[in-house]
Formats: C-alpha cells, structure tokens, sequence
C-alpha cells in the first residue's frame, strides 16, 4: 500500500509534480483531477509523507492517454511532467492526507 512514484516537490509558494497515475476514471471528461502523491521522500515516512491534491485537468503539464479494458471501457493512463500548481490545490495538511485517504 502507498507505493507511490508521483512526486510533489515544493516550490515557493508553489508544487512541481511528476510522475503518473493509471485507472484514473473519466480524467478525459473531467475539469479537475484527484491526485495522491509523496511530498516527503523519506523512505521511513512511507504513510506520513504522502498530500492530497486537487488539480485543474487543463494544467500545463498533464497528458492523458486512454487504457481500455477487456470489457471496453475506457480508463486513462495519467503522466505529469513537471506540472506546476499552486499551494492551494492542496488538500489537508502536507504529508498528513494519509489518515484523510484512509478514514
């Protein structure tokens, strides 16, 4: 649980994120993305350094390419490539959405 590989670095005022989502669900069709990622890179923080982040999809950066399933139905690979965004796209407390993810 929590292997996360998406990485939000602070920036000022700012986060740079890389990294990729897959199953994001209706990220074509959708206006904002839910997105867990580490901010923490401490590998003994494994649970504690992980934010939660709401993203407008349009930002500069996020590319989404579709995964069918063998059923048809379309899910999304999700890649970030140094996307920047703002501190208030964060959700909760830095390094603490492990309980908000869980609970």
């Amino acid at each position: 649980m929590f292997s996360l590989t998406t990485n939000a670095v602070k920036d000022g005022d700012d986060y740079i994120i890389n990294g990729q989502k897959v199953f994001t669900r209706l990220a074509h069709i959708a206006d904002y993305l839910w997105l867990v990622a580490r901010t923490d890179a401490d590998p003994c923080r494994k649970h504690k350094g992980i934010s939660l982040f709401l993203i407008p999809i349009d930002t500069p950066g996020i590319k989404i390419g579709p995964i069918y399933t063998l059923g048809g139905h379309r899910t999304n690979a999700t890649f970030f490539d140094n996307v920047k965004i703002p501190k208030s796209c964060l959700i909760g407390e830095e390094n603490k959405d492990y309980e908000v993810i869980v609970y």
